[in-house]
């Protein structure tokens, strides 16, 4: 059996927390089957964490100093393990 890398999908996300929502029950509906989730939020409230929470395997990162998207991915990757990541 061939072993299949990790694959980090990371999601940057403020304010979005309906389209955050929909994008994780399309992620946990993939076949492949080695993969992780990290999210990394900057919104000022807690809705974003509360669609997050009902996931318990995938990982929050929270990003208190706004919107800056490179900052983000950045803390997305370094709190990933996978061989391939994916914004």
């Amino acid at each position: 059996m061939q072993n299949k890398p990790l694959v980090s999908v990371i999601i940057i996300t403020r304010n979005r927390p309906q389209y955050l929502k929909e994008c994780l029950r399309h992620l946990k509906k993939q076949n492949y089957d080695n993969f992780e989730i990290i999210v990394v939020d900057s919104s000022p409230n807690e809705e974003s964490r509360k669609v997050v929470d009902v996931y318990p395997d995938i990982k929050y990162v929270r990003f208190y100093n706004g919107k800056n998207m490179a900052t983000s991915r950045n803390l997305g990757i370094s709190n990933s393990k996978g061989e391939i990541v994916g914004f």
